[in-house]
């Protein structure tokens, strides 16, 4: 996970080589950027020259540098240095120290950032927790997306625990906070967050779950692969891994092989470590143990693949037969979980079994107060208690006669209710079958001779001489869109009866994406006309009716585009992953509707503008809300004048 931002990265140093221990930093403004344009550079020196420009550089920003943001970049670089050479105490009082000089949000988000991460290094995850929720408090202060880096990184924390339920929740949380940053920036992150989503659900042996995830994890990776910036090199570390991982656990050897080389291609030792723990994988997957345990053994991998490199060991040793190593192993990786990861659980509930001690205890005084106050009135108690027995005997044969009483006066009621009920049920399905007929004769018998109408002014206005078709051209017009809109009206007429007596509605898997396009198809000429743009995002594969769903989303598209004066009218149809229902939103850059109108544009005929400013028949929403009641769904409206509508469509899952 990208546990911090390099402010560095792009910076491109002197052609020139400095010899940096001359730059006299603190003296002024002008020598301090000379100093830290050789910032990306100090990745290829000595671990004491590097640490030594580092120290150089952070003294010299308190000093002369009034952005507290660089004091921030700079200390984190210093500060996560020392957790490399495995100084954590000073990477943590370098961290600790810096706060004091931060009072811009900016600066103390990049700040509790890195101190999140040297905590979890050290294993300390309660003050991990604490340093990252303060990152991201700071961070929404901002309002530009860099609380994902944060939430990111908390989802280690739960993952170290191997509560990957937890973990998720948070990378999802990220991914959401990642479309406020930029197009390269959000590309990056959402490939490290995707790459993770797969290896916790992999963890938890959910392939169904992963699957979904492959997809849009390629799709990112292709737009990183462009950039070549170095801070990008991680992510794609990550994804090849993650992707080999898929491929082995999936016996899928060849396309496992092929990221297990695009690993190797890094050419740095640790990513080789991580490349030989896969090639032994690979290995236990063409059932060749002994080539795998020979990797195993023979490289020194750190002390972060202790768990998994003892895994692996035991299942070798056991397919070989060699028991006796594998009992001994499995008893080193027992214990090792107990001091690792028991450890890191009792920091955890330590601090819930404190808070269950005091209520234990409030609890305790509480029933003493309680117990006292009870002896106090017991004596007084008991001079009621042969009254309140008498009273108890004469209310319950009240009672009894009540009950009684009210029986026979609801079966009289039920009875005459069900005659009611009855009567209104012949009504309704006479009601239903003249809207049965009322349906079939605005589909045939009115549509004919509006056609006919039609075709008819169609024919004289062909007959009339040419001089008099300019003086008439207006009432032909007129008499088109008058028919038009006729038409139209029968139209949403016909399928809102339609929909409203059918009660059975038949759903399969639908994708959204191919909907939304033959939505887009149909009103290309409306949108051309309106010089406008249609626009969808990564819409999933749900269960729904797509016929239904074509319906609604092409009178709400269609609105967007019609009520509309912008120079280039948008709409834009995404989804929203929520917990137990799908979101589809349709938002529009429209002319927007007063909150007075939000419930009454709903109604059949409802209109809010006058029909010669914009056409229609008044039944489009009116038919979307149906429609989608009747997929058990219900459309929410977030809108202003001016300002555009949002409509949200949520369906249970």
């Amino acid at each position: 996970m990208s546990t911090y931002t390099n402010a560095f990265a792009q910076k491109k140093p002197e052609r020139v080589p400095y010899i940096w221990q001359s730059i006299e930093a603190a003296s002024s403004e002008a020598e301090l950027d000379r100093l830290l344009i050789l910032m990306p550079a100090v990745y290829k020196w000595e671990k004491d020259e590097r640490l030594a420009y580092l120290n150089k550089a952070r003294k010299a920003s308190i000093t002369i540098s009034k952005n507290d943001s660089l004091i921030a970049d700079i200390a984190q670089e210093l500060a996560l240095f020392y957790v490399d050479l495995d100084s954590i105490p000073k990477a943590i009082s370098t961290g600790e120290a810096t706060l004091k000089h931060c009072h811009s949000t900016e600066a103390k988000r990049i700040i509790y950032n890195a101190l999140g991460f040297i905590y979890t290094t050290e294993g300390d995850q309660n003050q991990a927790l604490t340093s990252f929720f303060k990152a991201v408090d700071e961070a929404r202060k901002l309002s530009n997306g860099s609380e994902t880096y944060s939430l990111g990184n908390i989802s280690y924390v739960y993952a170290n625990l191997h509560d990957y339920q937890n973990a998720i929740k948070y990378l999802k949380l990220s991914n959401q906070h990642a479309k406020k940053l930029e197009k390269n920036e959000q590309a990056y992150m959402l490939a490290y967050n995707y790459a993770d989503i797969i290896s916790w659900y992999l963890e938890m042996e959910k392939p169904d779950s992963v699957k979904l995830y492959i997809e849009p994890l390629l799709k990112n990776t292709k737009i990183i692969d462009t950039i070549q910036l170095s801070k990008f090199q991680d992510a794609r570390y990550v994804v090849y891994i993650t992707l080999a991982e898929f491929y082995l656990l999936n016996e899928a050897p060849e396309q496992a092989q092929h990221y297990i080389k695009k690993i190797r291609a890094f050419n740095q030792a640790h990513y080789n470590q991580q490349a030989n723990i896969l090639e032994a994988k690979y290995q236990i997957l063409i059932d060749n143990h002994l080539a795998a345990l020979k990797i195993l053994e023979d490289e020194k991998f750190s002390e972060s693949y202790s768990e998994e490199l003892n895994k692996l060991k035991i299942s070798c040793y056991e397919k070989l037969k060699r028991y006796k190593e594998a009992f001994q192993l499995q008893k080193d990786l027992t214990k090792y979980q107990k001091e690792r990861f028991g450890e890191d659980k009792i920091k955890f509930s330590a601090f819930a079994d404190a808070k269950y001690e005091d209520l234990l205890k409030n609890e305790e005084i509480k029933t003493l107060k309680r117990d006292k106050e009870i002896d106090s009135l017991t004596i007084q108690n008991q001079k009621y208690i042969v009254f309140l027995t008498l009273l108890l005997v004469c209310l319950s044969l009240f009672g009894a006669f009540a009950y009684w009483w009210r029986f026979r006066n609801r079966k009289k009621l039920s009875i005459y209710l069900q005659e009611q009920v009855d009567l209104k049920t012949k009504d309704l399905q006479k009601a239903n079958e003249e809207l049965r007929m009322l349906s079939y004769v605005a589909s045939h018998d009115i549509k004919e001779p509006i056609r006919n109408i039609s075709n008819f002014v169609g024919l004289i206005k062909r007959q009339i001489p040419e001089e008099k078709k300019e003086k008439l051209s207006f009432h032909f017009e007129t008499i088109k869109n008058s028919t038009n809109q006729l038409y139209t009206l029968i139209e949403d007429i016909t399928r809102y009866i339609s929909m409203s007596k059918d009660s059975s509605i038949k759903t399969a898997p639908v994708n959204l994406d191919e909907v939304t396009n033959n939505v887009f198809f149909a009103l290309e000429t409306l949108a051309n006309e309106r010089k406008g743009k249609m626009i969808n995002h990564e819409l999933p594969v749900l269960e729904s009716n797509p016929n239904i769903l074509y319906v609604i989303l092409k009178n709400l598209v269609e609105n967007g585009l019609k009520f509309n004066t912008a120079e280039i009218p948008t709409v834009e149809v995404f989804y929203q992953e929520a917990p137990d229902h799908h979101q589809i939103i349709v938002k529009d850059n429209g002319l927007g509707i007063e909150k007075t109108y939000h419930n009454r544009i709903f109604e059949m005929f409802k209109r809010l503008h006058k029909r010669s400013e914009y056409d229609g028949s008044g039944i489009g929403l009116a038919i979307v809300k149906l429609m989608t009641e009747k997929l058990g769904g219900r459309v929410i409206l977030n809108s202003q004048p001016g300002h555009g509508s949002t409509f949200t469509l949520q369906f249970p899952i």
